[in-house]
């Protein structure tokens, strides 16, 4: 008994586990994904960090290594020249520049020639910034003499004879060797932890969206089992209810015509009377019963959805609106049981608004037929899942049964039914029909 309930409990449990461990397991591919992202993106950073120090490192060590070079008096051919020695460092523009800060030689093309600016006097030992795939770099402007002249060479008079290898200010840029190499490595660093990220959250939509349709899935069978298992317990009670309840139908209807003929029998005719209409009552109970459990296969066949729709509203056709302008001249359908759905649907229409009329229309609205009814009363209570419940009823009068048989009988068709509370009031029931068969 004891292991009989642990294995009940285990199996109520299992599904409930196996949902958390899913979870669970889409949380960790999304932070997975969200780590690849931003330690990629963190790499990448650091790799252009490390490339500039790269760059500029090299581009200074280079200047100072032609700082010997650049002396007093050279001109644009000796600046060609070294610009063809060291070509191969890198060296892709040379220049010197004046006591006013003009370019007095130069050699090279320079990738930015309007912004070639020295540093301020008595700046760093070298400036730089980039440009594009070379670094630029300065030697220092000499600084000026408190309220003294400049020499010859840009500096304080006297500053070195001429030729004496005072280093003249100087700019120079490079292209580094070290630099694009690093960025490559570094940009197909991020793309491939970027195209990780895309593929495991890629992973996680398809793992989510399955898990979803499994929870639909394992939803829909269990109501399946729980309407197999009420449309079962429904027929044995109908049918157990069944005859003893037309035995006292039909006696107490003869006793209510033997008090007929005898006035001071009224009273007992009308106590009788009550017993006949409780009778009928619990007819229509074993009737919604018995229908309920009937519901399981349906015979589709050509039929006209218009005609089906106009012997459902045969009940009060005065007050039923129907619109067929858009509907087709055939659809497969079982039409006594599409007629038993859409006569339901009426009929809560017009009990919903006693005075006022209702719309029914049929069309084709995406390639599938859709019936629409609507009534002009207070809109629908609540929860719209739960008025097609089985039993489960806002009248005083009725079982609940009545929404849950027309549901079962559309999904049959392979469709389904909805409601809704209409924009511009009253309710609204759609059902809607696949053109599977057709």
């Amino acid at each position: 008994m004891a292991s009989d309930v642990t294995s009940s409990a285990l199996a109520a449990a299992e599904p409930g586990a196996r949902r958390t461990g899913l979870y669970a397991l889409l949380a960790l591919i999304v932070g997975v994904a969200v780590a690849l992202v931003v330690t990629s993106a963190l790499a990448y950073r650091r790799a252009r960090e490390v490339e500039g120090m790269l760059g500029r490192a090299q581009a200074e060590a280079l200047l100072r290594s032609l700082a010997p070079s650049l002396r007093r008096g050279v001109d644009d051919g000796d600046l060609a020249r070294l610009l063809d020695e060291r070509k191969g460092d890198g060296l892709r523009y040379v220049g010197v520049i004046g006591p006013g800060g003009e370019l007095i030689a130069e050699a090279g093309a320079s990738l930015e020639p309007a912004t070639l600016r020295p540093p301020p006097p008595g700046g760093p030992v070298a400036a730089g910034r980039r440009l594009g795939p070379r670094w630029r770099v300065y030697t220092p402007m000499p600084p000026r003499p408190p309220g003294g002249p400049l020499g010859p060479d840009g500096g304080p008079p006297g500053a070195g004879p001429p030729g004496g290898g005072r280093p003249v200010p100087a700019v120079i840029e490079v292209e580094v060797s070290v630099g694009p190499a690093l960025r490559r490595d570094a940009t197909r660093t991020l793309a491939v932890g970027l195209a990780s990220a895309l593929v495991l959250l890629g992973v996680a939509v398809v793992l989510a969206r399955w898990v979803r349709h499994r929870e639909r899935l394992e939803a829909r069978i269990a109501h399946d089992r729980r309407l197999a298992a009420l449309g079962q317990m429904s027929a044995v009670l109908a049918h157990e209810i069944r005859n003893p309840l037309a035995s006292l139908k039909g006696h107490a209807q003869l006793l209510v015509e033997s008090l007929q003929g005898s006035p001071a029998g009224a009273r007992d005719r009308a106590k009788a009377e009550r017993v006949v209409d409780e009778a009928v009552r619990l007819e229509r109970l074993t009737n919604d019963l018995l229908e309920f459990a009937r519901t399981g296969r349906i015979e589709r066949a050509p039929c006209d959805p218009r005609a089906v729709l106009t012997a459902a509203a045969a009940r009060a056709p005065e007050r039923v609106t129907i619109v067929a302008d858009a509907a087709p001249t055939t659809w497969s359908l079982d039409a006594g049981r599409m007629t038993q759905v859409l006569a339901n649907l009426i009929g809560n229409a017009l009990e919903a608004a006693p005075d006022a009329p209702v719309t029914a229309t049929v069309a084709v609205d995406a390639g599938a037929l859709v019936y629409r009814i609507r009534d002009r009363g207070p809109g629908l209570p609540g929860d719209v899942g739960r008025l097609l419940e089985p039993f489960h009823t806002t009248r005083v009068k009725g079982v609940g049964l009545g929404l849950t048989v027309a549901q079962r009988l559309v999904e049959l068709h392979g469709g389904t039914l909805a409601g809704r509370t209409h924009p511009d009031g009253g309710a609204e029931f759609t059902a809607t029909i696949p053109a599977g068969g057709r």
